[in-house]
């Protein structure tokens, strides 16, 4: 399964290295006993974690698509999972969005590999990042789990204005890597969307990170799948 004459590799962040789910649940956790919730409700924090979980998908998606602002979408998923577990209005954290934003993107869970694959693979190509995330909490995120320097540049949407899959943001990056054909870039990411299918539109190779382990589509049987980290030394090393 190794790819062809690749020169750079782009690298989504969230959920491709950095553990979203693992630190937003810890964070959220943590939030839910800080703030007594269980003396106001009989729902549990899985609970809580669940309904964020649900509310942060399609709020990004009408983030992504114009609908909503940035700090509609910061406070709104909390508004409704805080409604959803049913905690009296009186009890609700006015400025529970900045609590989380306060300790999440501090946390420092990865992706097994992370440090060991990026490492053997920067010794070989030049690795750079593609995200769709918040410039000052993406490069928090870089910064304390000591990604930062694996990488040539860091590519991201609120910077420069476009965002995955959007054409646009993969033929700046091309150009900020100094790659002419994009035929020898290659991106992996947790997103058929907005990582692999943009990627590929845009004419770059591109593998999906299925660390969870969903049901490719018949449709996608032929793109490059891993479930690891650790397989991208059997692909490009």
């Amino acid at each position: 399964m190794r790819t062809t004459k690749v020169k750079v590799v782009f690298f989504d962040l969230d959920r491709t290295l950095w553990d979203f789910e693992k630190n937003a649940n810890e964070t959220l956790v943590e939030l839910f006993d800080e703030f007594n919730f269980s003396n106001y409700t009989n729902h549990t924090s899985q609970d809580f974690v669940d309904s964020f979980r649900k509310h942060t998908h399609s709020l990004w998606q009408e983030y992504e698509q114009g609908i909503i602002d940035k700090q509609t979408l910061r406070e709104r998923r909390f508004q409704l999972a805080m409604e959803d577990i049913a905690v009296p209005l009186h009890n609700r954290p006015v400025l529970m969005w900045n609590h989380f934003l306060e300790r999440c993107p501090y946390r420092t869970n990865l992706l097994p590999g992370t440090h060991e694959v990026l490492n053997s693979l920067s010794q070989h190509y030049p690795l750079y990042i593609i995200t769709n995330g918040f410039t000052e909490i993406q490069r928090t995120k870089l910064e304390n789990t000591g990604l930062l320097g694996f990488f040539n540049d860091v590519i991201i949407s609120e910077e420069v204005g476009c965002k995955k899959p959007e054409k646009a943001i993969f033929e700046l990056a091309l150009k900020r890597a100094g790659i002419v054909n994009s035929q020898d870039a290659l991106m992996i990411g947790d997103s058929l969307e907005h990582d692999v299918l943009g990627a590929m539109n845009a004419g770059l190779q591109a593998v999906w990170m299925n660390s969870q382990l969903l049901n490719k589509h018949p449709d996608f049987a032929e793109i490059k799948t891993i479930s690891s980290l650790h397989e991208l030394k059997h692909i490009l090393l």
